[in-house]
């Protein structure tokens, strides 16, 4: 085990990402982010806290009956043109030994599926970081940084929402997750839309396969959809 310890921290000071180094040393992604974590700053303490960042517009998306406090953190909201079910948020968590910051991102269905997409954490310097953000983030309105404690929330609570509903996270969430550290406890936020699941179709989606498992866990009439994007 402290051959693999040495080798995982080599190649992540050559700059490598978790994904990466995982290939070259032929483990999985999870024990190389293991190694990685122990070495990244993340507490639930209020000290060493990861950065974090999600779409403005993004309160509009959830229910924030039980934490009205947050609806303050998302300034733009108002201005925003439409409403919709995903939500991005990108996380960085400092290093104790380097410059970089270990970040990893979630591409949420706040409305219905949960963690679509996740990116395992990558090192990043400041510069580097930046632009990254500034990519992630294109394809919405701008974006807003935020305590990790509400991140936890909108990724843990949406994770969770999914499941329930019968749809399991991302191949990647695991690996991602691990730079937020642990959810305090159940999620204050409400997903869904209108007290409902509600699915919005992407492009690559089996829309039968998700609306039979729907069907299976709350009933015909449990839940709402759309086809955004015909068969």
């Amino acid at each position: 085990m402290d051959e693999l310890v040495e080798q995982v921290r080599q190649l992540d000071q050559q700059g490598r990402s978790a994904k990466a180094i995982a290939r070259t040393l032929g483990v999985g992604v999870r024990d190389v982010v293991g190694v990685l974590n122990g070495a990244v700053q993340v507490s639930v303490s209020g000290r060493g806290e990861p950065r974090c960042w999600v779409n403005a517009g993004w309160s509009r998306s959830v229910d924030l009956e039980g934490t009205p406090q947050w609806t303050s953190l998302d300034p733009g909201a108002s201005d925003a043109e439409e409403v919709r079910g995903l939500v991005a948020v990108l996380v960085a968590a400092d290093s104790a030994r380097s410059a970089k910051a270990q970040v990893a991102g979630f591409l949420l269905d706040v409305w219905c599926l949960g963690v679509k997409n996740a990116l395992p954490p990558e090192p990043m310097t400041p510069s580097q970081l930046a632009a990254h953000r500034h990519a992630y983030f294109s394809a919405f309105e701008g974006h807003v940084q935020v305590p990790a404690a509400l991140a936890r929330a909108l990724v843990f609570g949406a994770a969770d929402y999914a499941r329930e509903l019968g749809f399991a996270p991302e191949a990647d969430f695991d690996a991602a997750a691990v730079v937020l550290g642990e959810p305090a406890g159940p999620s204050p936020i409400r997903f869904g839309r209108d007290g409902k699941p509600f699915y919005v179709n992407g492009p690559y989606d089996d829309p039968e396969a998700i609306m039979r498992t729907l069907r299976h866990a709350v009933g015909d009439d449990g839940f709402h959809y759309t086809l955004a994007f015909p068969e």
